[in-house]
């Protein structure tokens, strides 16, 4: 464990502050390293929030991992659910009545 994961190994996580957060949804952001960073996450928790507010899909690509250093970028299709500020995680749901959990910290992009 290092000073940007918790217990769990899970990255720490800040509030984002911004005038877009027109809810009371946790939506969360990894720590940042340059204001570029910052911008990037900034507008995945504006897509995100958007998404659960006026309910349309969106494709989220998310970091996979598989072995050691290695993954894939995967894809997911659907509307966002709910949030889960506890565990950092976001819920899609998609059209075949299925649902995804996906931590924050592994998304990479958000369409």
């Amino acid at each position: 464990m290092n000073d940007t994961e918790d217990a769990h190994g899970y990255a720490t996580m800040q509030p984002l502050q911004g005038d877009f957060l027109h809810t009371n949804m946790p939506v969360y952001t990894r720590e940042v390293q340059s204001r570029h960073d910052y911008d990037q996450i900034a507008k995945i928790n504006e897509k995100l929030a958007d998404s659960k507010r006026y309910q349309f899909p969106l494709t989220v690509r998310y970091w996979k991992p598989i072995a050691d250093d290695h993954g894939a970028v995967l894809a997911v299709h659907g509307v966002v659910g709910d949030f889960d500020p506890s565990r950092h995680e976001v819920r899609i749901n998609q059209k075949n009545g299925r649902w995804t959990w996906l931590q924050l910290r592994r998304i990479v992009a958000v369409e």
